[in-house]
């Protein structure tokens, strides 16, 4: 980004907050919405906290039953000594158990769409429908590794917030677009200033196993993704295509590229609609 982002951010979606314990770590959440709608579950991607869904929340609270969530080492959870797929379904998993009784629709976003696919192949019990916003599932993606470095300080608010950038590197949305989600990234600290999430280490991942994701859903999945986006290539779809046995809709959402749900939000409420209408 070229200047700092403005300080000036949308105040949150009214909802009731909570925070449950798996296994040693704190889990935030926060349920928004009519209480009998159907209930969305929403996941984030790597790096990123319950922010990322703030342009498409007002609209989605309106008509369902919404829960946001952080996962470990991001926003306003707990950090942890080691993060990975299996973990993360397994917070997800113990909301969900937490705020419905009914199966529930399970949206993600990046990384999050691996968490959802976890989520849905190994508790099927719990998803009846699933959404992945632009995550790359097959064989041959690269696994980020366990390593991570120090936690970064800075000694003002506009400091760290002129640091904040979107990955991966592509065109950075409008400024006005990115601001909620670099002031929902950070905190004060008697050390200064800080990300929320935890820099210390990195996530890893079996390339077996979520290549081996798509073809163990066994509910519909709706599949899109940025026409721009570097994250998801051809390849990506036509491994889909071959491997989904559940029923699978792919959506392309013209002009933008991996943060689509931040780009272009009004068509990802339109295409979020037409999945909700879509569930069994």
């Amino acid at each position: 980004m070229t200047s700092s982002p403005t300080l000036t951010i949308p105040e949150p979606v009214d909802g009731q907050d909570g925070r449950i314990d798996v296994d040693g770590a704190e889990i935030w959440y926060r349920v928004s919405g009519a209480h009998d709608a159907p209930t969305m579950v929403l996941v984030h991607g790597s790096g990123a906290n319950h922010w990322w869904w703030y342009a498409m929340l007002p609209a989605l609270a309106s008509r369902y039953r919404v829960v946001e969530l952080d996962l470990s080492g991001h926003g306003e959870s707990d950090h942890r000594s080691d993060y990975s797929l299996e973990t993360w379904a397994e917070e997800v998993r113990a909301v969900i158990a937490a705020v419905s009784d009914a199966p529930v629709a399970l949206v993600g976003h990046s990384m999050g769409g691996m968490v959802c696919g976890t989520v849905a192949t190994r508790h099927p019990e719990l998803v009846d429908a699933l959404m992945v916003f632009d995550t790359s599932f097959g064989p041959d993606d690269r696994n980020p590794g366990p390593m991570g470095r120090a936690q970064r300080y800075y000694p003002t608010l506009e400091a760290i917030l002129s640091r904040f950038t979107l990955m991966p590197p592509q065109p950075q949305p409008a400024a006005e677009l990115v601001a909620p989600l670099a002031r929902g990234s950070v905190r004060e600290t008697p050390g200064g200033w800080t990300w929320k999430q935890d820099q210390t280490r990195r996530w890893h991942k079996d390339p077996v196993w979520v290549s081996s994701i798509p073809a163990g859903i066994d509910c519909p999945l709706t599949f899109v993704h940025g026409e721009l986006s570097y994250v998801v290539q051809e390849r990506h779809l036509a491994f889909l295509r071959e491997n989904v046995v559940s029923g699978l809709t792919i959506e392309m959402v013209p002009a933008v590229h991996h943060h689509l749900i931040v780009e272009d939000a009004p068509t990802c409420i339109r295409l979020v609609d037409a999945f909700m209408s879509r569930r069994p």
